[in-house]
Parts: C-alpha cells; structure tokens; sequence
C-alpha cells in the first residue's frame, strides 16, 4: 500500500470526524506522524481542513494533495493540484471500495469488526485544550487497531453526526460501530495515537490538533478548481472501472 493511499484513508476518517461539528463553518490545522511504513521512511506533516455544513476538504500534508466530499452532491473528489488532475466517485462507490478493502485484507466472510471503547479518568493538558484519555480498539478479519484518544470539551463539537457520515461513506464496513462508539463521546479527539496491526506489519500514527477556527470559510475552496483534468480512475493510480459497480 502506498503513503499516498494511507493517507487517503486516513482522510476519510479525517472527513467523517469533521462532520461532526454542529452547523457553521471552521478551519482546523492538525500535525500528523506516520511511521516508518513498507521501506518508506517516517514522516511528520500538517494536514489541514476545512468545513462548512455539508462540505468538507482535508489537505494530505506536501503531498500536493487534497480530498473534498461534498455531501450536496453525494460524491468525493481526489484532487492533485501537483499533476492538475481529480478523481471523483460516488458515496456508493466509496461503500463498494470499503467493501473490497476489507475483502483485500482477508476479512472475505463480511463479518463486523468487533468495537470496545474504554473511558478512563486520565486528564492531561494538550495544546492550549484540556482532555480525557479514553481507548479504543476495532477487531476486523487480520487487521487489530488500538487508538488512544483525548478527547477535549473545550472544542464545542457534536460527534453524533459522525455516526451518519461514517455510514454514508461505507466506513461501517471497516470499522463497524466504531462511529457509534466515538459519537458517546463528548467532545472532540485533539490528539489520537493509533497503532494498526495487519498480516505481520505494523503501522503506528499520530495527530494532535494545533489550530481550532470557527468562522466563514470561502466557498471555492470546495471546488475542483478550473482546468484541472479528470482522470478515469476513481483515484490515483486506480483501473478505470474499479470498485465502480456499486454506483454511478
């Protein structure tokens, strides 16, 4: 798997996070490290997002690139502002990718991850937010995830309407109940450390929130800019056609 693909992946989940801000619009700035990853070296960036009620973009750090949902619409655009070029696909398209990754990974029979969320009463300081420890594992097929997550109030965000994002975008499929459990949570994860281990290999990240603004955020940074090429691939790199079956 490349770090262009982790990084889309980790977006999605990214994308469904941000939907669970209460109406309005808002900028966050988070700093993310990924692990030392299948002969890639580790790597720390900033990834960047922006919401305003049903639309969201979240910037993958220098890698030139960028994912936009735009919930209005029912899609998702993968946007290269390196090569000009976008690919876009349908919420059901994405449910049927979900599907075939977990299938890919070994988990073939379709069973649901198993979901356990612990709260703890640990508090510590992070950033300028004070949080709450709490850990979550997610059980799919080969895949075992831990997150430790702290989770601050002083953010006023409604993670229940990830819930509904999540299964729209067929993260369900993935991560089970994972959604539902977060959505119990009040307030909003500023930092996460996950560790995910999958067929022998062990893949460790973090994020911790840097930069918190709610306001007004510009329209046209939801757009596919003019120009710019669509490719036949759903992403990067992708046949033309895959995982295309399950939408239009």
């Amino acid at each position: 798997m490349s770090r262009t693909g982790l990084l889309v992946g980790a977006a999605i989940v990214a994308l469904g996070a941000a939907s669970g801000v209460r109406a309005g619009s808002a900028y966050l700035e988070s700093q993310v490290t990924t692990g030392a990853v299948m002969g890639q070296p580790a790597r720390t960036s900033t990834q960047k997002m922006w919401f305003s009620d049903d639309r969201i973009r979240v910037d993958h750090g220098d890698e030139g690139s960028y994912s936009v949902i735009r919930r209005d619409q029912g899609k998702v655009y993968i946007i290269d502002a390196k090569k000009k070029t976008y690919a876009e696909m349908t919420l059901e398209q994405m449910k049927a990718m979900a599907e075939m990754g977990m299938a890919m990974m070994g988990n073939k029979d379709g069973a649901a991850p198993k979901v356990e969320l612990t709260r703890t009463a640990e508090t510590a300081k992070i950033g300028e937010w004070t949080a709450t420890k709490a850990i979550l594992t997610v059980a799919a097929g080969p895949m075992q995830t831990e997150m430790t997550l702290w989770v601050s109030k002083d953010i006023a965000l409604d993670m229940k309407a990830w819930a509904d994002v999540a299964q729209s975008m067929g993260m369900r499929g993935m991560m089970g109940d994972m959604a539902e459990k977060m959505a119990t949570l009040e307030g909003y994860p500023v930092k996460q450390d996950s560790t995910v281990n999958m067929m022998g290999m062990k893949i460790t990240s973090s994020s911790e929130l840097k930069v918190f603004k709610p306001g007004p955020v510009e329209a046209s940074l939801f757009e596919v800019p003019a120009g710019f090429t669509k490719t036949e691939g759903m992403l990067p790199g992708m046949p033309a056609g895959a995982g295309a079956g399950r939408g239009k």
